[in-house]
């Protein structure tokens, strides 16, 4: 079995997705679940691509994000950062949700 992790994550995709998208921009993502995610996601990509084969490209990338992973890293950081705490403190807690 091969390893694929990136930098601590699932897969490059899912870091990658993570860092482009949606890092620094935690505190207005707060509380959206994976499929909430995926879809903000798929509609910047639609509504900035007029090319249909890069879209199919971007949107082929993007099907091996793990949306659960990002979704529970902005909301543990959310969450640590609400009641004043180091989010890796609250990584257990999270993974269990998951």
């Amino acid at each position: 079995m091969v390893d694929n992790k990136y930098n601590g994550w699932t897969n490059y995709a899912t870091w990658r997705v993570n860092l482009e998208m949606f890092d620094g921009d935690y505190e207005i993502l707060e509380g959206y679940n994976a499929e909430t995610l995926k879809s903000i996601v798929e509609e910047m990509l639609e509504q900035d691509n007029d090319n249909a084969t890069t879209l199919s490209y971007a949107l082929a990338f993007i099907s091996d994000v793990n949306w659960y992973e990002i979704a529970q890293h902005i909301n543990r950081d959310n969450a640590g950062a609400v009641i004043g705490i180091d989010a890796e403190i609250l990584t257990p807690v999270f993974d269990d949700i998951a």
